[in-house]
């Protein structure tokens, strides 16, 4: 990205533990001996159904504290606790309305949801790199989504310009509430705002407006890397017919006696939602070589299928996925696997880990000296064709808007096409002035949205987002996929040019 000298690409090298337990809301064990002590540079776990203790509405903080405190002591010394966050109240049928439940709320009279989200940074990361956290959350439970029992809680974390996300979350239940799950998971992608802004009607606000890229692109769009579990419950589901709960059990014994993971999964819902690019397209997992995480028998620790699982057709309800979007940033999973020696609860816990790549400046890094600069974007092409964009098929409005989160400003353009591809004039430039020190420029991604401003809803008018990394600045042309409610809206290519205001 000529006219500017810019800072040598430096990677650095992060080794990654996440895992995901949904607790049945029975105590856990003393000893969590399943998560490693002090072998990762980061930890994140996520939790569903914590809720163990007795009288938690009179003292809600008694289940973190108490589960925070095993899992400290199942790292380890040497870490920094970044993020422990709780999603906001769930609620019950004691709370007919809205109102009722918000005043409940407001009082402290609700319950824990039980969903929560844990986050360790070595302390040797910390102290070599700026680290920057963000947590945000959002519920789609109970009262229309305004409950916490159902929801999702994210963990952003800026390592010297590594922008890494670790989102956990508890999507709806039951075989035949795949689209339900569908839509929470669109939910969470569009609507995940600050803990600060507890029914986030603050980002809604602002979103409509379009004044603040850096607060309403969705986490999953502005983030190198982005790791996802929880018990997303999706379920393995052998015939179409959701009624004949027997027959299903009975062909998904048998495929778990003979260790046919392959088989079981060939009818995962989660692994069709993919294909059909409705939920999770794009995300990563690892081959599963393990038996079905849930619905347990916590009474038998038997080997036998019929005896281990009761109830529900044993599925893979629990799951680590990841996304990589950025070139410069390589994911390799070295391990994933369930913990079947944990049987107080009807889920077995299950992790995964990772080594990971990724451009990171430590703070001692010497960067150039150079103050002010300004982003161009030229050549612009955008395609949609294989896509859910709404623009497929059709000659609709697309706008181009991009802004930079130390910027001073934001651009805006509309292609001379409205047939695919849609093309912007060679000398039509997206000009964004970034008035900051280099560091501050590249250890921030600049943010590009797609809306057609002929819709009056919202929703309606967004065609899609991505970013753009600056860590690398002697790329001069880029290839971003669009991403919007967590399905892909297409994919947009062009050239970048960075250079210093006075050149």
């Amino acid at each position: 990205m000529g006219g500017c000298s810019s800072s040598k690409l430096a990677l650095a090298n992060f080794t990654v533990w996440t895992g995901t337990w949904n607790l049945g809301n029975s105590t856990p064990p003393e000893e969590l001996d399943w998560i490693p002590k002090g072998k990762y540079d980061i930890y994140a776990l996520g939790v569903q159904e914590s809720v163990y203790m007795e009288d938690d509405a009179k003292n809600p903080m008694a289940n973190e504290a108490h589960f925070s405190a095993l899992v400290d002591a199942a790292i380890g010394e040497g870490y920094k606790e970044v993020c422990c966050q709780t999603l906001s109240p769930r609620t019950d049928k004691t709370f007919q309305t809205q109102t009722a439940f918000k005043d409940a709320v407001n009082k402290g009279d609700a319950k824990s949801s039980g969903i929560r989200l844990m986050v360790w940074v070595r302390n040797r990361i910390a102290d070599t790199y700026e680290v920057d956290t963000g947590v945000l959350f959002q519920t789609c439970g109970r009262l229309d989504g305004l409950s916490g029992n159902k929801g999702g809680i994210a963990c952003t974390l800026n390592i010297g310009g590594a922008r890494l996300a670790f989102i956990t979350a508890h999507l709806n239940a039951h075989m035949h509430e795949l689209e339900r799950r569908n839509q929470d998971y669109e939910k969470l992608n569009r609507e995940l705002h600050d803990t600060n802004d507890t029914y986030g009607t603050q980002r809604k606000a602002r979103a409509a407006n379009a004044q603040d890229l850096t607060y309403h692109v969705e986490v999953m769009n502005r983030n190198d890397a982005v790791f996802w579990f929880g018990d997303l419950n999706y379920r393995v589901q052998p015939l179409a017919d959701i009624e004949a709960i027997e027959e299903m059990k009975k062909l998904v014994y048998a495929d778990i006696k003979s260790h046919n993971w392959a088989g079981l999964l060939a009818h995962d819902q989660l692994k069709a939602q993919q294909k059909a690019q409705t939920a999770f397209h794009g995300f990563e997992e690892a081959s599963i070589d393990f038996a079905p995480t849930f619905k347990l028998n916590t009474k038998s620790q038997s080997l036998l299928p019929k005896d281990r699982y009761k109830k529900r057709v044993p599925s893979y309800c629990d799951r680590v996925l990841w996304r990589a979007p950025s070139a410069n940033v390589k994911v390799k999973c070295d391990r994933y696997q369930s913990h079947p020696t944990v049987y107080t609860s009807d889920h077995h816990p299950v992790s995964a880990t990772f080594k990971l790549s990724v451009p990171a400046f430590p703070s001692s890094y010497p960067h150039a000296e150079d103050v002010g600069f300004v982003i161009t974007l030229s050549k612009l092409i955008l395609l949609t064709r294989g896509s859910q964009s709404p623009l497929v098929g059709s000659e609709g409005t697309a706008v181009i808007i991009a802004g930079h989160p130390m910027g001073v400003d934001q651009a805006s353009s509309q292609p001379s096409s409205t047939k695919e591809p849609r093309q912007w004039e060679d000398g039509d430039r997206l000009r964004i002035t970034v008035p900051q020190r280099m560091y501050e420029l590249q250890r921030h991604p600049l943010l590009v949205v797609l809306k057609d401003p002929t819709k009056d809803n919202y929703v309606d008018q967004q065609l899609g987002e991505g970013m753009i990394s600056l860590m690398n600045l002697r790329v001069s042309v880029f290839r971003v996929e669009l991403y919007q409610g967590g399905k892909p809206f297409g994919v947009l290519s062009g050239a970048v040019n960075v250079r210093t205001l006075d050149a």
